[in-house]
């Protein structure tokens, strides 16, 4: 069971790394964390942290909060829910070396969640295929809906002035969910991407090629050629299809070498 446990630890860190947290969520859990602890509470707001060795260690400490937060948020996304205050009491019963809990219990304890997050996963990811075809369907029914490569379009704005693959385009993406739910949206954080058309990936690169300059086309993309079973948490769930609003903002001639 050991090196069951293990191996979800090391499935859990990844998933941790790429982890992009909503601000309501962290701040919930963060309420929930004040509220119900009292160590060194008052300290902390006194403390000044004006020696760099003080910085490090609240810096390393303030790290792992975060990411006691992130597997805690994560945790919600996948159906569980896990008590803040206790995983708090565990953090700081590992730090006075006073465990409530023996190794093979927290093993247990590990492995029990893992299988129940498992379990959780893969109903959510069933329920996310079923409605991401009705999705796929419901648009391929539009007009001028094109499908290749695995991937649904539709121009909304053909543009004016023909590119070609080596030409340097800069586009803007918003990345939704088909309930609408905006994922990233880059036009609205003042960033965009600008790199040759034929570099772009083949889902955003072939609809690309049928639009001129400014031109616009919204796609559907079905989870296999997107984030597939494991989705990204906690945004993004599992068996996820994804919509993509591109729109490209400028094209130049690739610069004379």
């Amino acid at each position: 069971m050991a090196a069951i446990v293990a191996a979800y630890r090391l499935q859990a860190d990844k998933d941790n790394a790429q982890l992009r947290m909503k601000e309501d969520e962290i701040e919930l859990l963060r309420t929930q964390l004040s509220v119900q602890s009292k160590t060194r509470s008052g300290e902390s707001a006194a403390a000044k942290l004006s020696a760099s060795g003080e910085q490090q260690a609240y810096a390393i400490g303030a790290s792992m909060g975060s990411e006691a937060l992130n597997v805690l948020t994560t945790r919600r996304t996948q159906g569980v829910t896990v008590d803040a205050g206790l995983v708090l009491q565990g953090i700081e019963d590992a730090f006075r070396g006073q465990l409530r809990l023996g190794e093979q219990e927290r093993n247990k304890a590990l492995f029990d969640v893992s299988q129940q997050v498992f379990q959780n996963l893969n109903k959510i990811e069933q329920k996310n295929i079923s409605a991401g075809k009705k999705y796929q369907q419901a648009f391929a029914r539009k007009k001028d809906v094109v499908f290749k490569e695995g991937v649904y379009s539709r121009i909304d704005y053909l543009g004016k002035g023909k590119i070609s693959g080596n030409d340097l385009v800069t586009v803007v993406i918003k990345e939704m969910l088909t309930d609408g739910t905006v994922i990233n949206d880059m036009e609205a954080k003042d960033q965009a991407l600008t790199q040759k058309l034929d570099a772009y990936p083949p889902v955003f690169r072939e609809p690309l090629k049928r639009l001129q300059n400014h031109g616009s086309v919204t796609l559907v993309v079905p989870p296999e050629k997107a984030y597939g079973s494991k989705g990204l948490p906690p945004k993004i769930p599992p068996g996820a299809t994804m919509v993509y609003s591109v729109r490209i903002v400028d094209s130049q001639p690739e610069p004379a070498k």
